[in-house]
Formats: structure tokens, C-alpha cells, sequence
């Protein structure tokens, strides 16, 4: 059975008793019930594994939790948590402990503390670890043409965690998600080899607009915008309907310069969602960069009745008489 959310609710919502009661209605007439689910739907592998009676859970690069809260080091989903009320969030009264805990994820990344709290609440973990996977994990299955062979393996119960890692040690390198994720790693402090894992992961030519994205903001961070606005052009024409995608180009052609195409790019990440008070803050400095002041303080103040607080639309507040578009201009 396919759980599909409406939206980013991490199934915080009054309808998720009632769709849990119609799929075990469906479940109790299996001997072996397996939740799946990536990301957000990891998360709900697990917390809903107890109500369902699952006897294996594959969670890939799950949440124990994006309430602040719960988990305050979290926030790469903070724009949706402020729009969740938490009120069926206890993973330690969901997850049922006796469930096979299939857990993969990337240690590299912020999903290893959710992953780690995870595992400690069952009797039954069979963690997974993927180095350079990036989030979610099963991206970098999918582009190294495991995915199926492994979720496969692990529903029918088939698949053991050494053969398991055996598969992802002999795909990984044919990945351009992993020399991405490895090049964002290097980004910090070993330049020369983050742009060879750049130079290994386009040469690899990826139809994967995940992976076009993920080298954009590796780009950015080196400060090559040109180059970055064409990779994030890239992950647009992959997938035209990704709000983030459309945020991020439209930032680099800031940064090059170009704030009439970043106008255009801005707007229609506003569009696809309106909820993104970065993307609201991000059309204001491009349409001040035009010097359309008028269209630039509606487009702030949109950002403002969102999260009047948020530290972009204080800065270009008070910038507003100058040019507060270099609050944007200075990079991530």
C-alpha cells in the first residue's frame, strides 16, 4: 500500500488515525507486514511500525523528529515545523522495538543523529550505513541501480547487512551523487579535491536533477555563481516543478548580475510555493536590484507576515533605502 502526504505535515494531521485504521484493516490479513518509507515517509515507517504490528521497518535517511523541540540541532525543515502542531510525535510509543530496524542513511550527514536515536529504541537494529549517500540515501541507490535490489531484499528478508554493504562498496563510485556528496564535504577545507569530485561527478553526466542541484550549492560555496547557475538551470530543466530549484538559481543570478532573469526564476519559486519566506526575501532584494521598489516592499512584505523575524528580511528592512540586495549577493 502507497501513503502519499498532501503536504509536509510529517503525518501531524487528524486524518492519519483514520487512514492507520483503513490500512489495518488491509494489514491483519498478512503473515509479514514491512513499512517503508524515505525521509519524511521513514519517519512514518517508524513512528506508525507499533500501530501497524510490522515485523520489519525499512526506514531510509528518516526523522526521529523536526519538532525544535524533540530535536533542536534540526533545522533543516524549520519553515515546515513552524506550521506543524506535534501532537502524534513520540517515536519511543510508536516504533514497535520487536520490528527488524532496517535503518540506512549517510553518517556524513545531520540524518545520523536522528538515525542513531532511532536505533536506540529498537531491540531489532540493522542500521545501514552509506557513506557520501547524501539525504535522502535511496537517491544514491537509485543512480547506482541498487535500489531495488536492496529494498527488495530487505522486504522479503532476504538480504543480509554485510551482503547489503557489499552492494553499496561496489556501486558507489559509478554514482555522480556520490562524488557530489563527497565533493560537498570537501568544500571546506580541501578546495582542489572538492572540484576533482565536481570534475567526476559532471563527467559522469548525471540525468539525475538532484545531482545538478547538490553541485549548484557546492558552486556556490567555492563562489563560482556562473557555474552554478548553470548547474541549477540544470536541476530546473529535470525537474521544472521543485520550488528549491528555482530559489537557488534565481540567488546565483543575483550574484552574476542578472536580476531581471533572477526576477522571472524568483517568481516562479514564490509560486510553487508560497509558504518559502527565503524565496519572498529572495524576489525583494532581485526586484531592488531593478530598482522596483514598489514590487520589492510587497514581495517583502510577504516574507515579513510569515516570519517577521527572520534574519534576511530584518536586513533588508533596514537596508531598504540603499542596496539591500547585497544581503543576498554575499552567498551562502
Amino acid at each position: 500500500m502507497l501513503v502519499k502526504a498532501g503536504w509536509n505535515h510529517w503525518f501531524q494531521v487528524s486524518e492519519a488515525e483514520a487512514a492507520i485504521a483503513a490500512i489495518q484493516a488491509i494489514t491483519r490479513r498478512f503473515r509479514r507486514v514491512v513499512t517503508y518509507g524515505s525521509s519524511m515517509g521513514g519517519y512514518a515507517a517508524a513512528l506508525w511500525s507499533g500501530a501497524l504490528a510490522a515485523d520489519a521497518i525499512i526506514a531510509v535517511s528518516p526523522q526521529f523528529s523536526i519538532d525544535r523541540l524533540t530535536s533542536p540541532r534540526e533545522k533543516r525543515w524549520a519553515e515546515d515545523a513552524r506550521r506543524i502542531t506535534f501532537s502524534r510525535d513520540d517515536m519511543a510509543a510508536g516504533l514497535n522495538p520487536a520490528a527488524q530496524l532496517n535503518l540506512l542513511y549517510d553518517p556524513f550527514t545531520p540524518d545520523r543523529d536522528h538515525a542513531e536515536r532511532l536505533l536506540a529504541l529498537s531491540s531489532n537494529p540493522r542500521p545501514l550505513l552509506i557513506p557520501f549517500g547524501g539525504h535522502p540515501a535511496g537517491a544514491f541507490l537509485r543512480d547506482a541501480g541498487c535500489l531495488s535490489r536492496i529494498i527488495l531484499g530487505l522486504v522479503r528478508g532476504s538480504l543480509g547487512p554485510a551482503e547489503a554493504r557489499s552492494i553499496v562498496r561496489q556501486s558507489r563510485r559509478s554514482t555522480a551523487v556520490y562524488w557530489a556528496n563527497s565533493a560537498a564535504l570537501l568544500t571546506k577545507n580541501r578546495r582542489s579535491l572538492a572540484l576533482a569530485a565536481i570534475g567526476q561527478a559532471q563527467a559522469l553526466q548525471s540525468s539525475n536533477p538532484g545531482v545538478h542541484y547538490q553541485l549548484g550549492k557546492i558552486l556556490s560555496r567555492l563562489g563560482q555563481f556562473t557555474e552554478a547557475a548553470r548547474a541549477f538551470e540544470q536541476a530546473v530543466a529535470g525537474k521544472p516543478l521543485v520550488a528549491p530549484y528555482h530559489l537557488e538559481w534565481g540567488l546565483s543570478l543575483l550574484r552574476i548580475a542578472q536580476p531581471d532573469a533572477a526576477v522571472r526564476v524568483l517568481t516562479t519559486a514564490t509560486s510553487l510555493d508560497p509558504r518559502q519566506v527565503r524565496a519572498h526575501a529572495a524576489l525583494a532584494a532581485a526586484y531592488l536590484a531593478t530598482e522596483a521598489i514598489g514590487p520589492a516592499r510587497e514581495a517583502l512584505d510577504r516574507a515579513a507576515t510569515m516570519n517577521p523575524q527572520d534574519p534576511v528580511v530584518v536586513k533588508l528592512r533596514r537596508q531598504i533605502a540603499g542596496r539591500p540586495a547585497e544581503v543576498l549577493l554575499a552567498g551562502p
